[in-house]
Parts: C-alpha cells; sequence; structure tokens
C-alpha cells in the first residue's frame, strides 16, 4: 500500500476552498448573463440601469460594449454625446464625462465609478 500523505493534505486543503460567488446580471462573470441584463435594462426602459450601462462602456468585450453603448443611446433618445464604442476609451474622455453626468441625472445619482470605469468586464 502506498502512502496518501500528499492527497490528504492536498484534501484537506482544498476543503475550505470554494469558487467565488458568480454575482447576477450586470455583476455576474458570465458573459452571456451580463448581456442579458443589458438586453433586459435596453427592451425594458429601465433608466436606473443607466450607471451599468455606461460603466459597460469600458468593458474588454466589444459585444457588451457596443450592446451598453446602443442601449444607453435609446434611452436617451438618441443622443450620443459624441462617444464611439469603437474607438480607444481613453481617448474620449469629454463623451464619458457627458455619459457619466447623463447616467447620474437619470439613475438618481453618482455611481462607484466616474468615467466609465468598469474596466475588464
Amino acid at each position: 500500500m502506498k502512502p496518501r500523505g500528499p492527497v490528504v493534505v492536498a484534501a484537506v486543503g482544498l476543503s475550505g476552498c470554494s469558487l467565488p460567488e458568480t454575482g447576477s446580471g450586470f455583476n455576474s462573470i458570465d458573459p452571456a448573463e451580463r448581456v442579458n441584463a443589458v438586453a433586459t435594462a435596453a427592451r425594458t426602459g429601465d433608466r436606473g440601469k443607466a450607471r451599468e450601462l455606461v460603466e459597460n462602456f469600458a468593458s474588454q468585450d466589444p459585444a457588451l460594449r457596443m450592446l451598453s453603448f446602443r442601449a444607453a443611446v435609446e434611452m436617451n433618445a438618441g443622443e450620443t454625446f459624441g462617444y464611439n464604442p469603437n474607438v480607444s476609451h481613453a481617448r474620449q474622455r469629454e463623451a464619458l464625462k457627458r455619459w457619466n453626468a447623463w447616467a447620474d441625472q437619470v439613475s438618481g445619482g453618482k455611481g462607484d465609478a466616474a468615467v466609465g470605469a468598469r474596466g475588464s468586464s
């Protein structure tokens, strides 16, 4: 019979570990769930989600970035504030300031991230 020391140590070491919480909607680690949250906000016209939409403008995921932008534009009667989701986020500071001001106005307050800095979503 072979010693089982390392296996037992590994099992004990892992017993307290768990997967991180996945969150839901805009905060999910699942890209499909984040896209679904954007689609739901767009379909319902939920302006209370304006902050999350604008934060998604900084997403590394081009589909999420574009869907969020389109949803926000639709909620904002077609106004783009000069923002282009295909141009470098860093080069659009003024447009992002306008989007953040809009999000603050329609969602009832300033969010955690200024200038849409959710980042790597």
